[in-house]
């Protein structure tokens, strides 16, 4: 209604004052859900290229694995002989012939191709959980990385699967999580593993075995081996 050029709708609808305060609020809160889906656009983007770099760095695994089996039973047969007296090497002697065998080269070689794969994939796990996720989007993708990078193969199982205590510890997480995203989480673990499942490919079921391959060598070759 206006008479005199003046509304009174006010009168009907409420106190002016109210409504331009109410206005207000609900505009700053649908700003900082706008600014909270454009922080966590960054973690949904971590995820992908963290992801991306985990088939890469895997996709050494099987190779790496084979050749770390040639020499490293090739030290631990030239460790034994001098045990018994049949290798007359020092324990350097020992360690200088098998870091000279090919197949320690080669594994040398390609754990130095894999290493800035890994450098980049453990600095954007770094940056991700320097990242406070302000949405469900982004603590699912903080929990994924969580489930499908860091952790090892038992916390992937579905749920007819996986220990009791992993299954609790899971579901606590994932309700943290909350809206959407933690009803497609419970999904994903309650069938099939699908998404998760589909990052770790078969080569790489014992990845966490070879992870420390350069580490690992660098002890053995350097005499540090039993």
């Amino acid at each position: 209604m206006i008479a005199h050029g003046q509304s009174f709708d006010w009168i009907l609808c409420g106190s002016p004052t109210a409504l331009i305060c109410k206005g207000a609020a609900l505009a700053v809160v649908e700003q900082r859900q706008k600014q909270a889906q454009s922080d966590d656009a960054t973690l949904l983007e971590m995820e992908k290229e963290i992801f991306q770099l985990r088939e890469k760095i895997h996709a050494f695994d099987p190779e790496t694995a084979r050749l770390q089996n040639i020499w490293s039973d090739e030290m631990i047969r030239l460790h034994q002989a001098s045990l018994t007296g049949d290798c007359k090497l020092s324990k350097e002697e020992r360690s200088a012939a098998v870091a000279a065998m090919p197949e320690a080269i080669e594994h040398s070689r390609l754990v130095a191709e894999q290493r800035p794969f890994r450098e980049r994939s453990d600095e954007l796990v770094e940056q991700m959980w320097s990242t406070p996720a302000r949405t469900p989007e982004g603590r699912r993708a903080k929990l994924l990385v969580l489930l499908g990078h860091i952790m090892v193969d038992d916390w992937r199982a579905d749920n007819r699967e996986v220990d009791w205590e992993i299954k609790m510890a899971r579901d606590l997480m994932i309700e943290f999580v909350g809206g959407e995203a933690a009803a497609q989480l419970r999904d994903q673990f309650a069938a099939c593993r699908r998404y998760l499942r589909q990052s770790v490919s078969k080569p790489n079921l014992h990845r966490h075995k070879h992870r420390c391959l350069a580490d690992q060598r660098t002890r053995s070759i350097d005499g540090q081996f039993p």
